[in-house]
């Protein structure tokens, strides 16, 4: 047990050092019943659009690889699953106040709908940290902007 758990603190302090110099964040190793569970905090600097998380990797995937892995980031936006309205395990039913319904009519999607617009680009991108976005700045404002004309609803 005394040597697991000295494993587990050489192993935390070896990620750390070099997660400190790659992503300025940190990592917890944590050993529950023969699972393990690592959890990686990541500072944000609020200046910079992107997480350094990513950035980081992209930059080890070019560093290590040269490119041939390439490492891109997703922002589907609102996908609308059966998890928005359920939970444990769908055993247990959740009801949204309507003004929720309402944004997530106007701003979700079905995960079908995201993923054939957002797996081609993803497939064919040639660049490392690329950027695959649905749910733009301007496809939110437009969708804002007819929502009047376009009645969706996913809650019925």
């Amino acid at each position: 047990m005394e040597n697991n758990i000295s494993n587990l603190i050489h192993e935390r302090e070896m990620i750390n050092s070099r997660m400190e110099r790659m992503i300025y964040g940190s990592i917890e190793i944590r050993e529950k019943s023969n699972n393990r569970y690592i959890y990686v905090y990541r500072r944000i600097d609020e200046s910079e659009p992107h997480t350094r998380l990513t950035l980081s990797l992209a930059k080890e995937a070019h560093d290590v690889t040269n490119d041939q892995v390439k490492v891109c980031r997703l922002t589907p936006g609102i996908m609308i699953t059966e998890f928005i309205t359920s939970a444990n395990g769908g055993n247990t039913h959740i009801e949204l106040p309507e003004k929720t319904k309402k944004v997530y009519n106007i701003l979700g999607d079905y995960p079908e709908v995201i993923a054939n617009y957002c797996v081609p680009r993803m497939l064919k991108n040639e660049k490392n940290n690329y950027n695959v976005v649905w749910l733009s700045n301007a496809r939110a404002f437009r969708r804002f902007l007819f929502a009047g004309f376009n009645k969706r609803d996913f809650f019925k």
